[in-house]
C-alpha cells in the first residue's frame, strides 16, 4: 500500500489504524517515534508512552551492527531481522520501510510496518533437531586458558562477524559455537551444524543451499531447503570448513558477501540472514599455500578468530572434566560414585591426550566400567593409555616443572596395575607394558615390587593367568 500521498497528522494516523495485522510507526527526521498503532505496542509489549516521544533505535536493538539494522532513510520491504526490544525481549520481525518525503508546510517522515515472522509448520519440523543445548554455563573449566576463551566468545556473541575458531579434532568447537549462539541475539533462532568433511562432494552443493523440485533424478518434486534456508535468522556452523571443495568455497564467499543464496536448478536469490560461525582443526594457510583453500574466503571467515587450547594445555581442567564425565557414563549403571584415586589423577595429568576431550571421556567411559571397586585406579585405565605412559617419549615430556609426578613414581604405579591386572604373571605384564621380560624383573627390583604379592592376591581370586 503506498501511504506517501497521506498526510502526516490525524488523517494519516486514522489510515494506519486500519492496518490490524501490522505493527505500524511513524517517526520523524530525527528518528523520534511520533505515532504508533495498537498492534505495534501488543507485539512489543510496551505501553503508548513507553514507545511514542522516544528514539526508534532505543526501542529497537539490533545488536548486530549497522550492516544488518535497519536504515530510517533507505525504503525497504519485507525484511527480515531480529531484535531486542526496550524490555529486553528478544524477537524476528519482518520490516517494511518507507520514506514520506515534505509537503508543504508538512516535514517529511518514516513510515515503518513490522509483524512478527513465525515458522512455518513445516519449518520447525525441519529444525526440531538443530537447538543448541549448551550454553558458556555448560564449558567445565579451571584453567585460565579456558576462561579467556570463554571471555573472547562472549564478546564475539555480542557481533555480526564470523567466526572462525580453530582446535584439535576433540576439543569442543561445536559445544564453543553453540555457547556463541546462545548468548547473541539468535538465540531464538535455530543453530545448524553441518560437517563439511562428512558430506561427499556431489551432494555438498545441494545440502548448503538446496534444490528446485526435478532438478536431477531421485530429486523431491517439492524441492528441497539447504542448510542456509533452515538456518535462516539464526547460526550456521560448519565444521571442518578446510575439507570445503574449491567451487563451493566460490558460492560461500558470495553468500557471505550478499546475503543471498540459489537453489540448485533454481533461478531466484533468497535473502537469508544466517551467522556464519566455522571451525577447523587444520591449518587453513597451509591450505591456501596448496591452493586447497581460497584466501579471500579465509580473511571472510577469519573476523573474529577464536583458537580452542588441546587438553594438554588446559592440565588444571582434568580433575573437573574427570569427576563429570564419570558422574555421566556411572549414573546410569549406578557408579556415578566412583572417585579417582591420587595415582590415576596424575597419571591423566601426564598423559598427552591426542584424542583431547573426546579420548578422556571414552577413557572414563571405559575405566567406570573396569574398576571393580568404588574407586578407579591406575590398572582400570585403557591399556594404550597405560602403554603410552612408559614409553621414552613420555618420560622426556615428564621432565617438565609443570608436570605433578616424577617419571620413577608414575612407572612403579604402572607395574603394579600391569601386575596386578595379569595376576602376577610377568609375560601377560611385560606385553601390556610393551617392555621385554628382563627388563621388567629389573625395574621390579628397583621399585621393590614382590611378585608373590599379585599371585597371592589371584590364588586368593580365583586363579592365576
Amino acid at each position: 500500500m503506498d501511504l506517501s500521498n497521506l498526510k502526516y497528522g490525524a488523517k494519516l494516523f486514522k489510515a494506519l489504524l486500519q492496518i490490524s495485522q501490522e505493527g505500524v510507526m511513524v517517526v520523524d527526521g530525527l528518528g523520534y517515534i511520533r505515532q504508533t498503532n495498537p498492534k505495534a505496542l501488543e507485539i512489543l509489549a510496551l505501553a503508548e508512552k513507553e514507545c511514542v516521544n522516544h528514539h526508534f533505535f532505543e526501542i529497537f536493538n539490533f545488536d548486530q551492527g549497522s550492516r544488518m539494522a535497519i536504515s530510517l532513510t533507505e525504503d525497504r520491504k519485507e525484511h527480515p531481522l531480529m531484535i531486542s526490544t526496550k524490555k529486553a525481549r528478544r524477537i524476528r520481525l519482518v520490516f517494511s520501510v518507507q520514506n514520506i518525503p515534505p509537503e508543504e508546510d508538512l516535514p517529511g517522515a518514516t513510515l515503518v510496518t513490522f509483524r512478527e515472522q513465525v515458522l512455518l509448520p513445516q519449518r520447525k519440523s525441519a529444525v526440531a533437531n538443530t537447538s543448541a543445548p549448551h550454553t558458556f554455563s555448560s564449558i567445565i573449566m579451571a584453567s585460565s586458558a579456558m576462561k579467556e576463551v570463554v571471555r573472547i566468545s562472549q564478546i564475539a556473541a555480542r557481533t555480526a562477524s564470523s567466526i572462525l575458531i580453530y582446535g584439535e579434532s576433540g576439543t569442543g568447537k561445536e559445544l564453543v559455537a553453540q555457547s556463541i549462539h546462545n548468548a547473541s541475539s539468535r538465540s531464538f533462532g535455530p543453530f545448524i551444524a553441518l560437517n563439511c568433511g562428512a558430506i561427499p562432494q556431489g551432494l555438498m552443493e545441494s545440502e548448503l543451499f538446496g534444490y528446485e523440485g526435478g532438478t536431477f533424478t531421485g530429486a523431491r518434486a517439492t524441492g528441497h531447503a539447504g542448510k542456509f534456508e533452515l538456518a535462516d535468522g539464526g547460526t550456521i556452523f560448519l565444521d571442518e570448513i578446510g575439507d570445503m571443495p574449491l567451487n563451493l568455497q566460490v558460492i560461500l564467499l558470495r553468500v557471505l558477501q550478499s546475503h543471498e543464496i540459489t537453489r540448485l536448478g533454481g533461478k531466484d536469490p533468497k535473502q537469508v540472514d544466517v551467522r556464519v560461525i566455522a571451525a577447523t582443526n587444520v591449518s587453513l594457510q597451509d591450505r591456501i599455500k596448496a591452493k586447497a583453500f581460497r584466501s579471500d574466503l579465509y580473511y571472510r571467515l577469519n573476523v573474529f578468530p577464536i583458537r580452542l587450547p588441546s587438553l594438554r594445555e588446559r592440565i588444571e581442567d582434568i580433575e573437573l572434566l574427570s569427576e563429570y564425565f564419570i558422574q555421566q557414563s556411572g549414573r546410569p549403571c549406578g557408579r556415578g560414585h566412583l572417585k579417582l584415586e591420587g595415582a590415576t589423577l596424575r597419571a591423566l595429568k601426564s598423559y598427552a591426550w591426542p584424542g583431547n576431550i573426546r579420548e578422556l571421556e571414552n577413557a572414563l567411559e571405559w575405566a567406570v566400567n573396569m574398576a571393580p571397586g568404588d574407586t578407579i585406579g591406575v590398572s582400570d585405565l585403557p591399556e594404550h593409555i597405560k602403554q603410552a605412559l612408559l614409553t621414552p617419549e613420555h618420560e622426556e615430556d615428564l621432565s617438565g616443572p609443570e608436570q605433578e609426578i616424577l617419571p620413577e613414581e608414575m612407572e612403579k604405579e604402572l607395574i603394579r596395575a600391569a601386575l596386578q591386572h595379569n595376576a602376577g604373571n610377568i609375560s601377560e605384564a611385560s606385553k601390556t607394558l610393551n617392555i621385554n621380560r628382563r627388563s621388567l624383573y629389573r625395574k621390579m627390583e628397583q621399585y621393590g615390587i614382590d611378585i608373590t604379592d599379585f599371585r597371592k592376591e589371584a590364588d586368593r581370586n580365583g586363579g592365576t593367568k
